[in-house]
């Protein structure tokens, strides 16, 4: 399928804008045709791509959100979510994760490098919409509490190895998006104080749901 970027739409400036990224073309397009009512979709087939397709869209327009495969030939993921979270123009894009591997410490490691949201292969497209509506919805405020709940919960089922290695190595640090750190350090204190979480994450989702679609 070509990549080139195509015209914008009055129409397509108001709806939000999804870029994709996966090395398989199947899955591609089966979200792509999933989503095109709603959303404005873009697509890349590695992670080079996807950097190639964003410095061709801060011409125009950012993604409002990322959809990206942990798995791909050449650089994975992981490693283009930490080189988007370290450029100031993409660092507060939305990213969220497919992978294969979802145990503890795959999670945390995701976290900690600035994933807002991780879906386990194989998902159902019902799951990745409602994830992609979080995103582009939420609040800066909710996300940062998004970003702690799933931060706090990731610690909490990780084990003691990981927990040592975020804690003491802190290699997590300057990597998260631009305020989001103390989400971070607010999750590893209630952790460390063995306190709650203290705040009710349905509530969050719900408000973020009953937004407009139209982007802002």
């Amino acid at each position: 399928m070509e990549n080139e970027p195509e015209a914008t739409s009055s129409g397509d400036e108001r709806r939000f804008h999804v870029l994709l990224v996966d090395d398989n073309q199947d899955l591609l397009d089966a979200v792509r045709f999933a989503l095109f009512d709603d959303y404005v979709i873009e697509t890349a087939n590695s992670a080079e791509d996807a950097l190639e397709r964003i410095e061709q869209l801060t011409q125009r327009r950012l993604p409002d959100c990322m959809v990206i495969d942990v798995k791909m030939p050449g650089l994975n993921g992981v490693q283009l979510v930490r080189i988007l979270r370290g450029d100031p123009a993409t660092a507060q894009i939305p990213l969220i994760i497919l992978s294969a591997y979802v145990q503890g410490e795959d999670v945390l490691r995701g976290q900690l490098a600035g994933v807002d949201h991780y879906l386990a292969k194989p998902f159902n497209l019902e799951t990745l919409i409602e994830a992609i509506q979080r995103a582009t919805r939420m609040t800066p405020e909710e996300r940062a509490q998004w970003f702690e709940h799933n931060t706090y919960w990731a610690l909490c089922s990780t084990d003691q190895y990981v927990w040592l290695y975020s804690e003491r190595m802190n290699w997590w640090k300057d990597q998260t998006p631009p305020g989001l750190e103390a989400a971070v350090l607010r999750a590893r204190q209630k952790i460390r104080d063995d306190k709650p979480l203290g705040f009710d994450i349905d509530s969050l989702i719900a408000a973020a749901k009953a937004r407009p679609q139209s982007a802002q």
